[in-house]
């Protein structure tokens, strides 16, 4: 993960733990968007006026980082106009569903492999990408096991943030397959 940003060959930044704030004239300040440095890298660049920031998620099982979702700030209007659109390419569920994982979570015996919870919930959220307020219910209803704490809850805040984004962006893939 890089922390500072760093300018890649199609002149696209890369960066953990950065916060995009836009400046008005009459000094106010606004927040676009604050990355935390635990997160994965978030990719942006700039076209004309238009600020583009495409944030990512990772994919445990193949540990590899894929788009999640891209926020678009035209600053050629004021106020600027702000599009945001998910990336994920969402399949129908295969293999077992939130409920089936989220018992799996629950019945996790405590000399599991330690990565196992944090396997699992993404797993779930994989699960949820096409009905997210299922998977974060389910996170939810985890919160009081013996294994939800330090990494495992971290994790879990995380997916569930991503979650919530997938649940509240318009999408033209979410619940299609391509």
């Amino acid at each position: 993960m890089v922390r500072d940003p760093v300018a890649g060959p199609n002149l696209r930044c890369r960066g953990s733990g950065l916060t995009f704030r836009r400046v008005e004239t009459n000094k106010s300040i606004e927040t676009l968007l604050d990355s935390s440095e635990v997160e994965p890298d978030i990719e942006y660049w700039c076209e004309g006026q238009t600020l583009h920031i495409v944030q990512f998620t990772v994919e445990p099982d193949s540990n590899l980082f894929m788009p999640l979702l891209e926020r678009v700030y035209d600053f050629t209007t004021a106020p600027a106009r702000h599009t945001t659109c998910t990336l994920i390419r969402v399949h129908p569920p295969y293999g077992p569903g939130v409920d089936d994982i989220a018992a799996q979570l629950r019945s996790l015996p405590r000399d599991a492999p330690h990565e196992m919870p944090e396997l699992l919930l993404f797993r779930l959220r994989n699960a949820g990408w096409t009905n997210p307020d299922d998977a974060i219910a389910a996170i939810d209803d985890l919160r009081e096991l013996w294994w939800f704490d330090g990494c495992n809850a971290e994790a879990a805040s995380s997916i569930r943030h991503e979650l919530t984004l997938v649940r509240d962006a318009p999408s033209n893939v979410r619940g299609t397959s391509s």
